[in-house]
């Protein structure tokens, strides 16, 4: 085939413009490299600002647990404080007994059984008769008594009886004079000369109130005399105490 200048020419113009294309295609892919590349280092700094604040919010976060339960603490303290102020006798917590020291309530097992003794007298004797079943009314076999007792604690009341006496000054001695004791209890207040030997007057017959109650029983009862006035009572003799005048 001959050589054909004319065409080698076309040839060599059309590949120098496939290189300056190529040129400029790696221009350009050089360009986008470097733009990666900046772009990459960039975001590795990111990256690396981002895990430093990551941890900085690790530890922020552990200490605002550790606050949390030194706060929580502080509050249990408080309110351990105003119990132990809402009850000052309350047992300390140091000194509270474990509850598997502590001991059982009650007497020892194995020990001695005790109950209410039987009163030595009996004031009535009652029979109930058991004729027939109580649940189904049908006839009873091999029926045996049953001794029952029953004490009854009656309660006890004092007696109070209200005295009023009378009070005034001498105008011969100049003295304060009250009512005798002796007049009250002579009339049925009181438990009197013969009821358990408290025949005697309560304190003095000079020192004897305006408005008195007393509180008797029968026989050897105590009695407790009060004085009162516009402010309440108070007691001024009583014989259950030691040197109480009755």
């Amino acid at each position: 085939m001959p050589f054909d200048p004319l065409q080698a020419a076309r040839s060599v113009v059309r590949l120098q413009q496939e290189v300056r294309q190529l040129k400029q295609q790696v221009g350009q892919l050089r360009a986008e490299n470097h733009q990666l590349r900046t772009e990459n280092h960039q975001l590795r700094a990111e990256n690396q600002l981002l895990h430093q604040e990551c941890d900085r919010l690790r530890e922020k976060v552990h200490q605002l647990q550790e606050q949390s339960q030194r706060l929580q603490q502080q509050v249990e303290q408080l309110q351990r404080e105003n119990a132990r102020q809402a009850a000052p006798f309350r047992r300390r917590e140091k000194k509270k007994v474990p509850p598997e020291k502590k001991k059982r309530p009650g007497r020892k097992g194995g020990h001695e059984g005790s109950c209410r003794r039987v009163p030595p007298q009996i004031d009535q004797e009652e029979e109930v008769p058991l004729e027939c079943c109580p649940h189904c009314q049908g006839p009873l076999s091999n029926t045996r008594p049953v001794v029952q007792i029953i004490e009854e604690l009656v309660p006890m009341r004092p007696r109070v009886t209200r005295v009023v006496t009378w009070q005034g000054e001498c105008s011969r001695c100049g003295q304060v004079r009250s009512t005798p004791v002796a007049d009250f209890y002579g009339r049925g207040c009181g438990p009197g000369p013969g009821a358990g030997g408290h025949g005697g007057p309560v304190g003095r017959a000079d020192q004897q109130p305006s408005g008195a109650g007393v509180a008797s029983g029968s026989g050897g009862a105590e009695v407790v005399l009060w004085e009162q006035d516009g402010g309440g009572a108070s007691v001024v003799a009583d014989s259950g105490q030691p040197g109480g005048h009755v």
